[in-house]
């Protein structure tokens, strides 16, 4: 019969966006004009989702410096592990 493959397919997980030291997926970043205001996120399957308790936004890019919400790490988004 025909070479195709056998078996159920089996769905591919988006890789999800872990904190290099720690591996938390929850991180905050801060209001450039006021630092004492932050801005909730995670970042599964590479996209950003901000928390929906934020109560503005702030725009959050891979050049975003980002705050782990667990440990001490903070850094450049793009520095973040996929997984």
């Amino acid at each position: 019969m025909g070479g195709g493959l056998s078996g159920p397919a089996t769905p591919r997980e988006e890789p999800t966006m872990k904190c290099p030291q720690c591996g938390c997926q929850e991180f905050y970043a801060k209001d450039p004009v006021d630092p004492f205001e932050t801005y909730r996120f995670m970042c599964p399957g590479g996209d950003i989702i901000p928390d929906p308790d934020n109560i503005g936004q702030i725009e959050i890019t891979l050049q975003t410096e980002a705050f782990c919400d667990r440990c001490s790490w903070h850094g450049r988004l793009d520095a973040l592990k996929t997984t």
